[in-house]
């Protein structure tokens, strides 16, 4: 049947019989019908397709959605059909597109496999239900509150901007920058998954930072705190920062280092989980193995916790000692494993100090753990344009031509 879709046309539709359906069609847009179930319910729907390819969807119940919007909207799903869409498939995709909330659960799902430090893009993204801290309470991550039941294709890049901002203005834009790199990665890997065209994180602009920390020790300042080590009381206080000092390890490879873990015949130290995530072999000096064999050795940990079975968790009391007896104010502990990369570097090149320190990019030990002063400098030039000189002065005498 074939006539205006009113009010009026509607609702004289005919009940059906079980398992029939009655359905009358619009004479002004093609395809556009009104159909009754047996139930009594009435809903609009349109009818788009070539002969053998037509396709149905429905366009909402009746009366909620009057004869007159059912054919506006009729007619906008028309026009996207005329510019190539299919808006049935489209609406499936809409269907199952995750929220945020259920794509952050499974992108993390994997990150828990994969990254060294999956708690951070689980604060990051979601929050923290209070952890180990007494007295901590829970806290949702902002981006969940924000978006936690939006669907993940609804996220602009003006929100992403506005949410940087905010976390800029409460948490600092060093924080800010963190937070953006984990949510850009989630929204990557949706893009990869193929729920997302684009990523519209990857047009937002992150916050200039201030260039990394560049301080070593002077010659004199690392002498002075050769000095104030070798006067620790603790043999394990000596021999964690004699540690530091003789193999430029990390302060967390020190802390959770086992005996299991060196070759001291082979003269190797094997970290099994260091900061790169995967198990890496370094030398150690004679000196170094001799310290090693000298250290009291109370359980599996190199330098035990004061529970049986812990290794300790931090140094901050005799590093505090260290400082204070070597009149230092301004020195991190990182900056030991800084000033042995230095040392590297102008003993044997940068490329050796990147080995040493297990980097995975050169770059890293170029710009952070081996900056070469001006005074460096000088002297390298000095000595490159007196190398130069000896070879022009032996072709000026007509050597080597």
């Amino acid at each position: 049947m074939v006539e205006r879709l009113t009010k009026k046309s509607v609702e004289k539709l005919k009940k059906p019989a079980a398992g029939r359906r009655s359905r009358i069609y619009d004479d002004l847009e093609t395809g556009f019908g009104a159909v009754r179930y047996p139930s009594g319910k009435i809903s609009f729907f349109l009818e788009y397709g070539g002969r053998g390819k037509q396709r149905r969807i429905t366009l909402g119940p009746y009366p909620a959605l009057t004869a007159e919007k059912a054919r506006e909207k009729a007619i906008a799903y028309r026009g996207t059909v005329v510019e190539g869409n299919d808006p049935l498939s489209q609406r499936k995709r809409i269907q199952g597109m995750p929220s945020f909330a259920q794509w952050v659960e499974k992108y993390l799902a994997g990150v828990l496999e994969k990254k060294k430090r999956p708690e951070v893009f689980v604060w990051y993204l979601k929050g923290t239900n209070g952890g180990h801290k007494k007295n901590a309470k829970p806290e949702t991550a902002e981006a969940m509150k924000r978006w936690a039941r939006r669907p993940l294709d609804t996220i602009t890049m003006t929100e992403i901007e506005a949410w940087v901002k905010f976390i800029a203005q409460t948490r600092g834009k060093i924080a800010a920058n963190r937070h953006y790199t984990v949510l850009r990665a989630c929204l990557e890997h949706a893009v990869e998954a193929g729920h997302l065209r684009d990523n519209p994180a990857r047009y937002v602009k992150k916050y200039p930072e201030n260039p990394p920390r560049q301080r070593v020790l002077s010659d004199k300042e690392f002498g002075s705190v050769l000095d104030a080590v070798g006067r620790l009381e603790d043999p394990f206080d000596r021999g964690f920062f004699l540690l530091l000092i003789e193999t430029g390890c990390r302060k967390s490879e020190a802390l959770t280092a086992t005996w299991e873990d060196f070759d001291l015949e082979g003269g190797t130290w094997t970290i099994p989980s260091p900061k790169a995530g995967k198990p890496q072999t370094l030398p150690l000096a004679a000196s170094t193995v001799a310290l090693l064999q000298s250290l009291p050795r109370k359980g599996e940990w190199l330098f035990p916790g004061r529970k049986n079975g812990t290794h300790r968790t931090h140094v901050r009391g005799p590093w505090a000692q260290i400082c204070e007896a070597a009149g230092l104010e301004d020195v991190t502990i990182h900056d030991v494993r800084r000033t042995y990369g230095l040392a590297v570097a102008k003993k044997s090149g940068i490329l050796a100090a990147s080995r040493l320190l297990r980097h995975h990019d050169i770059a890293i030990t170029a710009k952070v753990y081996a900056p070469l002063g001006i005074e460096d400098l000088h002297k390298t030039a000095e000595e490159v344009l007196s190398d130069r000189g000896k070879v022009l002065k032996m072709r000026s005498r007509g050597i080597g031509r």
